[in-house]
């Protein structure tokens, strides 16, 4: 079991032009850590959202602005905010220099994660 993740340790992943994410991967089942980047809208696509089909997310805003809408409504986030995005529910978020926290519970999986 890792107990420290150093920075250069970590993964990055570009998944478009608006987000960035580092992964800092505890390889840990129950739980996972991640620092998003969001500037613009993501997904990028005007028509899409996002689903994480097996695990629950908790954003919390370290720098920047933004909106998470879901089928609950739009949700304004800023510095030192939290928001609990549960399985299965969609989500699209539009990000002004939005720097997140992301905590998931599982881990975080690309195979569970869908963009439609």
């Amino acid at each position: 079991m890792k107990k420290l993740i150093k920075f250069n340790q970590t993964h990055v992943k570009k998944n478009n032009d608006t987000c960035e994410v580092i992964e800092y991967l505890f390889n840990q089942p129950n739980i996972g850590i991640a620092l998003a980047t969001i500037n613009g809208r993501y997904p990028a696509e005007q028509d899409k959202k996002v689903v994480n089909s097996a695990c629950d997310l908790i954003y919390f805003v370290l720098e920047g602005r933004g909106t998470v809408h879901t089928k609950d409504g739009s949700f304004s986030l800023a510095k030192n905010d939290a928001l609990f995005l549960a399985c299965e529910e969609w989500y699209w978020v539009n990000g002004d220099n939005l720097e997140i926290l992301v905590i998931s519970a599982p881990e975080w999986s690309v195979d569970q994660y869908k963009e439609f």
